[in-house]
C-alpha cells in the first residue's frame, strides 16, 4: 500500500491513499491561508476518532446506544515548540471502562470479571 503525498502550493500539503484525499493547511501566523487543518490538529483529530472507533464498537455489540456519549481529548503543549506535555481522554461509557479494566485484571481476576458481564451504561457528565 501506498499513501501520496503531495505539496500543491504554499504551506498546503494533501495526502492521499484508498480513494481519499486530506488537505492541511498552516494558520496564517505560520505563513499559511488557514483553508484547511494543520497537520497536528489532523493527527489529533485521529487519535480521538481511532479511540472513538473502538467505543462504537464495544456499544453495538453491547446494544448500548452512542447517541448521548462525548468523548472530550484534552491536551496540552508548547505554544513555541509545539512539544506535547501531556494528553488525556474522557468521557467513555462506565460499561466501556469497566469492561476493559477486567481485561487488563484478566489474569488475576477471569473468574469475577466474566461473572460481572457488561455494566449498566452511564454517561460522563463532564
Amino acid at each position: 500500500m501506498d499513501m501520496e503525498i503531495n505539496f500543491p502550493g504554499g504551506k498546503k500539503v494533501t495526502s492521499t491513499y484508498n480513494g481519499f484525499t486530506v488537505t492541511t493547511d498552516l494558520p496564517k501566523n505560520e505563513g499559511g491561508d488557514e483553508e484547511a487543518p494543520a497537520p497536528f490538529d489532523l493527527f489529533l483529530a485521529s487519535i480521538g476518532t481511532c479511540a472513538g472507533v473502538f467505543v462504537v464498537f464495544f456499544c453495538d455489540s453491547h446494544k448500548i446506544p452512542t447517541d448521548d456519549i462525548r468523548i472530550l481529548l484534552r491536551f496540552d503543549r508548547d505554544e513555541k515548540s509545539y512539544i506535547m506535555k501531556k494528553m488525556g481522554l474522557s468521557g467513555f461509557p462506565n460499561a466501556f471502562l469497566s469492561y476493559n479494566y477486567c481485561i487488563l485484571k484478566m489474569t488475576s481476576r477471569k473468574s469475577s470479571c466474566a461473572r460481572m458481564g457488561p455494566a449498566k451504561a452511564r454517561r460522563s457528565t463532564g
